[in-house]
C-alpha cells in the first residue's frame, strides 16, 4: 500500500500505517513510515500552508526528545512543503508528502507494530493534544507490550 492510496490524515484507530517511504527534507535516505525497529511513532501532519501554530506545536514536540527516546518512540513531521522551520527540528525526522491545501492538520500515534492507537485532527482552533498527554500515551504503549 502506498501513501497515495491512503491519506494519512484519514487513518482511523486500529488501521495500520502504510508501508511506504517518504522523501526526507534533509535529503538523507528515505523515511520509512511504518516502524522498522519496534518504535512507537508520533506523526504530526501540519497544515499544508505556512502556519505559525503548527510550527510552534512541532517545535514543542521536538523538544521532548528525551521522553521520546526513553519510551522508544520517534517523531515524524510530514509536511506538504519543505518549510524553513522543518530544518530547525533536532530530534524529529521531517518528510514531504503532497497534500491538498485545505488539508486539516492532525496528530497520529501508532504502536510499535504500526497500528494507529490515536488520531486527533486539529480543526481551525488548533486543538492538538497537549505534549505531556502524548508522552503519557508513549508510556502506556511502551509498557503495554515491552518486548
Amino acid at each position: 500500500m502506498s501513501v497515495t492510496e491512503i491519506s494519512l490524515g484519514n487513518l482511523r484507530v486500529a488501521q495500520m500505517l502504510p508501508d511506504a517511504d517518504l522523501t526526507p527534507v534533509s535529503g538523507d535516505s528515505p523515511v520509512q513510515l511504518r516502524p522498522v525497529r519496534s518504535e512507537t511513532t508520533v506523526i504530526l501532519l501540519p497544515h499544508a500552508f505556512e502556519c505559525a501554530e503548527c510550527e510552534r506545536y512541532g517545535m514543542e514536540l521536538d523538544a521532548l526528545a528525551a521522553e521520546f527516546r526513553e519510551w522508544d518512540a520517534r517523531l515524524l513531521v510530514i509536511a506538504a512543503a519543505p518549510d524553513g522551520w522543518l530544518q530547525r527540528l533536532s530530534f524529529a525526522k521531517a518528510a514531504i508528502q503532497e497534500r491538498e491545501a485545505a488539508s486539516e492538520a492532525a496528530v497520529l500515534v501508532a504502536d510499535r507494530y504500526g497500528q494507529v492507537f490515536h488520531t486527533s485532527r486539529s480543526g481551525k482552533e488548533h486543538a492538538f493534544p497537549f505534549p505531556p498527554e502524548i508522552v503519557e500515551w508513549l508510556k502506556y504503549l511502551g509498557t503495554l507490550c515491552p518486548e
